[in-house]
């Protein structure tokens, strides 16, 4: 297994490295790059009827975007997406194919759905797995001289989704991306499939958690927000005795999960003794000191938001 995960990561930093090549190019010229993309976008959406509503073929300089097409926010398109989705109507607000509602959690107002195309998703898909392993693939060579190891990472990013009523995909875009990476994933990532992509209802950090302790030699850890890893360490260090019983024994408490998602995860589990045993000396010890590298001693990297509001949540991670 290890040289067929040495390829496919050789591969993977190759195309992170394109993509990172691609946004150092883009960046020297930003004004021209943004223009140049504007100016595209609003040539192959002239059709669409907001297009036609603000005369985007007349347009042909960013100073006359901005004279002619208004400032606006989701409640100007919101009108245009109700029509998308309940009536299944197209060429709206863009002449893209839609291929899913990412939709917001509605912290901030009432929850939004925002249209996901095959052009937005292929820059998702560029700039996402691949570009954080060639980021890593190029600290490890600056900090250690010495190549990414090839080991297994733990992943909080969300991968559920739903389906709108015309059938179109819903959900996180994180998820969307990750289905693309699914075969992958089950290489690297040290939660398997029916939890990565889950069928029914579970304690999303338990399962996490559970699988990723079982693993000695994690290297690293993807998850949208700073949040969701507190979140989890919060929660290993609250509920590690109840974990390392089901380690142990090789069993799921029976709150963590419905049961058709039992029955999926239970082909995934078999008892562990050793490793149980290994972390309950660690925890006894308490988490008055970092315990993450006691727990992982290879974890070196994580990638994830962790500025502006994630700030703190930053911080919080750093005591672990």
């Amino acid at each position: 297994m290890k040289p067929a995960i040495a390829v496919i990561d050789s591969v993977l930093v190759g195309r992170g490295k394109k993509a990172l090549a691609d946004m150092e190019r883009s960046s020297l010229v930003p004004g021209k790059s943004n223009e140049d993309l504007l100016m595209r976008i609003l040539r192959e959406n002239t059709d669409t009827e907001y297009g036609r509503k603000y005369g985007f073929s007349d347009i042909h300089s960013v100073e006359e975007f901005k004279k002619k097409v208004p400032f606006s926010d989701y409640d100007v398109y919101e009108p245009y997406i109700r029509r998308m989705v309940k009536n299944k109507e197209t060429n709206l607000i863009t002449a893209y194919n839609v291929i899913q509602y990412a939709e917001t959690s509605g912290s901030v107002g009432v929850q939004k759905k925002i249209p996901v195309t095959d052009r937005s998703m292929a820059v998702y898909e560029k700039y996402s797995f691949a570009r954080t392993k060639a980021l890593a693939s190029q600290y490890y060579h600056e900090t250690y001289g010495r190549p990414v190891p090839f080991e297994k990472g733990l992943n909080m990013l969300e991968t559920e989704t739903t389906v709108m009523d015309d059938g179109t995909p819903r959900g996180s875009v994180t998820g969307s991306v990750s289905r693309r990476f699914r075969k992958l994933f089950r290489l690297f990532l040290t939660s398997p499939d029916p939890v990565l992509f889950p069928i029914g209802g579970m304690n999303m950090n338990y399962m996490k958690a559970r699988f990723a302790l079982e693993e000695p030699n994690l290297v690293f850890t993807l998850s949208a927000f700073m949040t969701n890893i507190v979140d989890m360490m919060n929660y290993i260090r609250t509920n590690w005795r109840m974990i390392l019983d089901d380690i142990e024994h090789g069993t799921l408490n029976p709150d963590v999960c419905e049961e058709r998602s039992r029955a999926a995860i239970l082909p995934y589990i078999k008892p562990n003794p050793k490793r149980a045993a290994e972390l309950r000396t660690i925890f006894e010890q308490g988490f008055d000191t970092p315990i993450i590298p006691r727990i992982w001693p290879r974890d070196s990297w994580v990638c994830s938001i962790g500025t502006g509001g994630f700030a703190t949540y930053t911080e919080k991670f750093k005591k672990y």
